[in-house]
């Protein structure tokens, strides 16, 4: 496996795409990111450790398979990100736009998004312990076969999301989220 030690900290604007990283497999550890551009970079099966990443893009990255620890993320664009069965244990997405980013069948474990907008993102089959959502808004996503129990969406803008109506139990609304969840159902409420 290939190992890049980039060093303590890269602050100028750096655009990578797969052409620079044709590697697929990456590790690093207790690195900072400012201001880094990535587009077209695949980083399968890749270990990343104790990463700050601020006021970055990522654009069409492939991170599935992937284990991400003590991560932070503020700031950040996320547009076609693929973290398909990664591994995501103590990360912080703060301020940062995820669209139509896919976290098919990963487990989070103490992981939170805070203010963050998630728009088309697919949530299918993941698992979660400590998954926290606070001031988000919510957009034509996808949480089917992902159970909700111990989530609470009660200060989120929801609109237009995919559950599995058998897995909701649990998880925690407010009436006028749960009358819009029934109308969108079809549901007539008086």
């Amino acid at each position: 496996m290939p190992f890049i030690d980039i060093g303590a900290h890269i602050r100028k604007r750096i655009k990578l795409s797969y052409e620079h990283m044709a590697s697929s497999k990456i590790e690093l550890n207790e690195v900072k990111f400012e201001n880094v551009e990535l587009t077209n970079v695949k980083m399968t099966h890749s270990n990343f450790t104790n990463i700050t990443f601020i006021n970055c893009t990522f654009r069409h990255v492939n991170f599935s398979n992937s284990s991400f620890n003590n991560i932070s993320m503020v700031d950040c664009d996320l547009d076609e990100v693929d973290f398909t069965q990664s591994e995501f244990d103590g990360i912080q997405f703060i301020s940062s736009n995820f669209k139509q980013a896919l976290f098919n069948k990963s487990n989070f474990i103490f992981t939170k998004y805070e203010d963050c907008q998630l728009i088309e993102v697919e949530f299918i089959r993941i698992k979660h312990k400590e998954l926290s959502l606070t001031k988000c808004l919510l957009s034509k996503n996808n949480f089917l076969y992902t159970r909700l129990d111990g989530l609470n969406f009660s200060n989120l803008k929801l609109s237009d999301l995919l559950f599995s109506m058998d897995l909701i139990s649990g998880m925690t609304i407010t009436k006028e989220q749960a009358m819009t969840f029934f109308e969108e159902l079809g549901v007539n409420v008086v």
